[in-house]
């Protein structure tokens, strides 16, 4: 049995840290090596999910041999998985565990070699057997049966294509591939780790570098949206500052609004202090804010207040007048809301009206 948690742990690991390596993974002189990444993470899981179904239950042969190919694939599979990820890993191949003692009877000294020598006997190719890649050195495998020798559960003779060859046994012994299955398999204890110290020296060397601000509210949006996209792309922050310069760029041109809209955008710059820190130091799991950007409705009227959120940000929806005409008597205490101001502007009022009526203080 493979333990699955293994594969979940550097899974979960990636993908908390996906901004990072969609950033430096995803264009590398042309190459796309985010989506190794996950074709590995993939097929390592698909490979210990069917390794730890095999039960090897049945002595039958043809049984017994349906069980090992499908143990001697999936070990394959998460093989190669691991070759690639330590290819795009940066040093991750000085890290990675071989073996040269596992299978007993090695003709190669090499765990690796047998292995695939193996794979090759028993289901990759039979029939074109090449084990010394001298081109003039060509094997056949028979059929596999259960012989005598009790160190394999499974042989097959070899034939060769030489006249003065003689005929090889070969076998395969089930526990030996298990064992080597879980010397591959955990290597990814050592990808996660090359990984996370990689992403951490990315974080300390640009942590050195301070992100020089202007102090002109708008310009700091614009110079953060792109220290976000060169440093450590989040979709989260990119829409958070897209929305903060929507506030800041839309017109209240309604003097009665002018106290509550202040108070909001008062706010709205204390949120991008926030999100200028995080920039800085590239953590962004602190940045909620969910007062600002997703205020409190009151609840009876959470429905319209969702529908008319949806109209704001350009879909179509019935009885949108009808929202609209009762958000703004919900919200008339604290602003006035009129059918004829652009979308940009209602939404900064609903939001300003929202931010005002969680307030406890008085903000008029």
């Amino acid at each position: 049995m493979l333990e699955k948690k293994l594969i979940s742990n550097f899974r979960d690991f990636v993908i908390d840290k996906s901004d990072y390596f969609i950033h430096n993974y995803k264009n590398q002189k042309g190459k796309n090596r985010w989506n190794i990444i996950c074709s590995a993470m993939d097929w390592i899981t698909v490979g210990v999910e069917n390794i730890n179904t095999i039960e090897f239950k049945s002595n039958n042969t043809s049984e017994l041999y349906k069980d090992i190919l499908l143990l001697i694939s999936m070990t394959d599979v998460i093989l190669e998985s691991v070759t690639q990820l330590s290819r795009v890993i940066p040093d991750a191949t000085n890290h990675i565990v071989t073996s040269n003692n596992i299978f007993s009877r090695n003709d190669f000294c090499d765990d690796l070699k047998h292995f695939k020598h193996t794979r090759a006997v028993f289901g990759a190719h039979p029939v074109n057997l090449n084990p010394s890649q001298n081109k003039d050195d060509r094997w056949y495998a028979a059929w596999p049966y259960q012989g005598y020798d009790y160190n394999y559960d499974l042989q097959a003779y070899l034939y060769p294509l030489d006249t003065d060859e003689e005929m090889k046994i070969f076998g395969v012994n089930i526990e030996e591939i298990e064992n080597y299955s879980k010397l591959i398999y955990g290597n990814l204890v050592k990808l996660q780790e090359c990984i996370s110290l990689e992403f951490e020296n990315y974080i300390k060397r640009l942590n050195k570098v301070t992100i020089e601000y202007s102090g002109n509210v708008l310009e700091d949006i614009n110079l953060a949206s792109d220290k976000v996209k060169q440093r450590l792309p989040n979709t989260y922050i990119e829409s958070r500052l897209n929305e903060i310069k929507l506030y800041f760029n839309t017109i209240s041109t309604l003097d009665v609004n002018k106290d509550v809209v202040n108070f909001f955008l008062r706010q709205v710059e204390v949120a991008f202090e926030n999100i200028k820190e995080s920039i800085q130091k590239l953590d962004y799991s602190d940045v909620e804010d969910d007062k600002i950007f997703s205020p409190t409705v009151p609840q009876e009227y959470q429905y319209e207040f969702n529908e008319y959120f949806s109209v704001l940000e350009g879909e179509y929806v019935l009885h949108e007048h009808q929202y609209f005409e009762t958000i703004s008597n919900v919200l008339g205490d604290y602003v006035s809301i009129r059918n004829e101001m652009t979308y940009n502007e209602k939404k900064l009022l609903i939001n300003a009206g929202l931010c005002a009526m969680n307030c406890k203080e008085d903000v008029r």
